[in-house]
């Protein structure tokens, strides 16, 4: 899935994370980057890069034009995280525009769909139900303890499907003397 760049287009990291969910989660959210800017941060063995840069609409500027910036952002995606909760099953802009550009990427092979549940709904009787959720244990974040087990537990399934998507580039070729 993730795209290897040339010098030409040296990339900011080698995996490019989309959040997509509602605003009336935006606090879950801002938890779960919490926890994956550690992550991000990490540069693989091999590789000169970082492995991770997420992208959420928090990061759009003044005078964007948020409807393409969104797109494009989520057309150079290699993962795309949604934050499954009943506003999100019922936001317009995330079903009908991101989570069905990212239905088409992923039908191409070209981005992986990792539902995050993070509030109780009916997720499964969506065509999202066919999908692998996290968290595994599929406990929500109000159902633990402490609920920054929650988002650490998540960044820890995320850091795992972005290192398994990496494909290590070949060495370079051996020079011989003349």
């Amino acid at each position: 899935m993730p795209t290897i760049h040339t010098q030409k287009t040296q990339p900011k990291a080698l995996i490019n994370i989309f959040i997509s969910y509602a605003h009336e989660d935006k606090k879950h959210c801002e938890e779960l980057v919490k926890q994956l800017n550690p992550v991000a941060s990490i540069i693989p063995p091999g590789f000169n890069i970082r492995l991770l840069d997420l992208w959420y609409d928090d990061y759009l500027l003044g005078g964007d034009v948020w409807d393409e910036k969104i797109r494009h952002h989520l057309g150079n995606a290699d993962i795309i995280l949604l934050l499954i909760s009943k506003d999100f099953l019922n936001s317009e802009y995330c079903i009908n525009t991101e989570l069905k550009q990212a239905m088409e990427m992923h039908k191409a092979n070209k981005l992986r769909i990792v539902p995050i549940i993070i509030g109780e709904c009916k997720w499964k009787a969506t065509f999202l139900g066919a999908l692998r959720a996290l968290p595994k244990d599929e406990l929500l974040p109000f159902a633990h303890s402490n609920p920054d087990l929650f988002y650490t537990n998540v960044a820890t399934e995320v850091e795992a499907i972005a290192k398994a998507s990496l494909k290590v580039p070949p060495p370079p070729p051996i020079v011989t003397g003349k």
